[in-house]
């Protein structure tokens, strides 16, 4: 794992880096999506000040949701890290709150405008993963099978494996992002659907193999298991609408 690099002599966490990197290919990505539309310039200027907008409420909904899951484990509300589905569900409601208010000022509807970002967010999602195995965050249990890594202890974040192979949880989300990815170019439509019901599908089953503190459970599960699962069926619901009633759209 490299936890750190150093940049013209400033040494900087990967995570933080990584994490740099993925809002940069996000912000390119949708550009160069945006190119191939007649109105290039009206949605560029539409979509990129909610995109921000966004991403900063995303950080801020990580933070708090963290904190919150963790008050029993911490002793009290302690920020202490983030968490990926409050920053999901923060920074999705955010956008799609946006989208509905200045629905008058584009040409596309929320969905599509979801489906349009699907893709972009994907590739941001895969380099923060990428940030939390450099970072050695979000890790899996102790296992004694092939598929172990040894991590190394991190005792300013209290964290120690005691010389134990743990599973790479953040690989097997990498590999599931990559995989819906796939599915997605082949399907060629549904993306937002694809990417909302598999993920949480796929994070649902990785759950079960992470080793990090994951909140309180409740009926042996962690919250984001009851999270991926609410997810799943309010998108499953949506999808249903939205196949059997041609001409519903979300305005």
């Amino acid at each position: 794992m490299l936890r750190k690099i150093t940049i013209f002599g400033t040494e900087l966490p990967m995570f933080s880096v990584m994490s740099g990197i993925g809002i940069f290919l996000l912000l390119m990505i949708t550009l160069l999506k945006l190119r191939k539309k007649a109105s290039f310039e009206k949605e560029v200027f539409y979509i990129i000040p909610k995109l921000v907008i966004s991403l900063l409420m995303a950080l801020g909904g990580a933070i708090l949701f963290d904190a919150l899951v963790k008050i029993p484990s911490n002793g009290g509300f302690k920020i202490s890290g983030i968490t990926f589905y409050g920053g999901l569900i923060t920074g999705l409601s955010t956008m799609i709150i946006l989208l509905i208010i200045f629905k008058k000022n584009t040409n596309l509807s929320v969905i599509e405008w979801l489906d349009f970002l699907t893709i972009p967010f994907i590739i941001f999602h895969i380099c923060g993963r990428i940030g939390c195995f450099c970072a050695g965050c979000c890790y899996g249990s102790e296992t004694n099978s092939f598929l172990g890594i040894l991590f190394p202890d991190v005792p300013e974040n209290d964290i120690y494996h005691h010389n134990h192979k743990v599973y790479p949880t953040q690989l097997f989300e990498i590999a599931l992002l990559i995989i819906i990815l796939i599915i997605i170019k082949i399907k060629k439509k549904y993306n937002f659907y694809i990417y909302g019901i598999l993920y949480p599908l796929g994070r649902f089953g990785i759950e079960f193999f992470r080793g990090d503190n994951r909140g309180s459970y409740l009926l042996g599960l962690s919250p984001s298991q009851f999270v991926s699962i609410i997810l799943i069926l309010i998108l499953l619901s949506f999808l249903i609408i939205r196949k059997y009633k041609k001409n519903y759209r979300i305005e």
